[in-house]
């Protein structure tokens, strides 16, 4: 039989591209109290004075938030406008750009921001990101070279290159950059996600310490934990990434269907437990609407349990969720020769 998990790749580049540039994202005008960070109460405020910048550019972060993409980038470009010579409304407006579909928009208020500010580093380093998201290595080799002449002690920087190095598969050149990244700064974050990922690959114990400074600098990410509890479950500890896995559901989020999931796959493939494998797939399924990996797997547990006409309802559905899902035919074609 054939079994199939959910794996997490390393495949978030626009994710730490929009959100690795926190400058642009934390800005907040003193006179405004954390808690009073709403979209209306920022508004009364720029009706006080609707020339001040900073107000615009955390209504942008707000609206951002909220996913009002548009409003976000109206009010990044009036802060922008109202003053052009502060880097972080410039990267503020290229994040937004971005996020929007409109790379060379993006690409082209940094070049402002190269001009304007040409000794400031981190200008160049989100350069290199638009060239990198768009495969252009070497423009974005050139933008990063520039970085470095500047301020070498840049984190950014080498965090950049060895995203770049791995996209490449230059594997130990994209370790040897993230380490020089959490060199410069050691709460760099996805840097620590990426060594992970790495280690994982070469089979090496370091990528659980790893994820777990990863997840200690960002303890909402449920990433780190659950490719620590891959990395343990494609290693054979499948005690370890059960508990690992049942962490993820108490103290990250009790709506991650892949936790789930997961599980029911430990159950089913490695420890024997087809019948208690049964519920993960079905809570797999409830917190993930048309989860056909999680009713395909349902399936073999009713198969591998002698129960037949159940697997064959499985597998039915799910051909419903997924017209022509090779593995229920495979399954079904399985069940009738075994009919016959």
């Amino acid at each position: 039989m054939r079994n199939i998990f959910a794996g997490l790749g390393a495949g978030f580049l626009l994710f730490w591209m929009v959100s690795c540039n926190n400058t642009s994202v934390t800005i907040q005008p003193e006179d405004i109290p954390g808690d009073s960070l709403t979209i209306p109460y920022v508004t009364k405020q720029i009706r006080k004075e609707p020339r001040n910048p900073a107000l615009f550019s955390v209504r942008a972060r707000l609206f951002f938030e909220n996913g009002q993409f548009e409003d976000a980038l109206k009010d990044a470009l009036i802060a922008h406008q109202l003053d052009s010579m502060k880097s972080d409304y410039y990267l503020q407006l290229s994040e937004y750009y971005l996020a929007t579909g409109q790379s060379e928009n993006a690409r082209n208020i940094l070049i402002d921001l190269t001009r304007n500010l040409p000794r400031y580093a981190p200008g160049y380093v989100a350069l290199a990101k638009i060239y990198l998201y768009v495969k252009d290595y070497k423009s974005a080799e050139k933008w990063l070279a520039e970085a470095e002449g500047i301020d070498p002690q840049l984190a950014q920087i080498y965090f950049v290159r060895g995203v770049m190095y791995h996209e490449n598969n230059l594997k130990e050149k994209a370790i040897r950059q993230f380490h020089l990244s959490v060199e410069r700064d050691p709460e760099l974050y996805e840097s620590y996600n990426f060594l992970g990922l790495l280690y994982a690959e070469k089979h090496d114990t370091l990528a659980a310490q790893f994820y777990q400074t990863a997840s200690r600098l960002n303890p909402a990410a449920v990433e780190p934990l659950y490719n620590e509890a891959m990395f343990w479950q494609e290693e054979g500890k499948y005690e370890r990434a059960l508990s690992l896995y049942k962490r993820i559901i108490a103290e990250k989020d009790s709506n991650y269907p892949h936790a789930y999931f997961n599980q029911g796959y430990i159950l089913l493939n490695y420890l024997n437990k087809s019948s208690e494998a049964i519920p993960f797939f079905e809570k797999a399924m409830e917190k993930k609407s048309g989860y056909v990996e999680a009713m395909y797997n349902k399936g073999l547990c009713y198969e591998d349990l002698s129960r037949y006409s159940e697997a064959r309802e499985c597998y039915k559905k799910a051909l419903d969720m997924h017209v022509n899902y090779p593995l229920a035919i495979e399954a079904l074609n399985r069940l009738d020769k075994f009919k016959k």
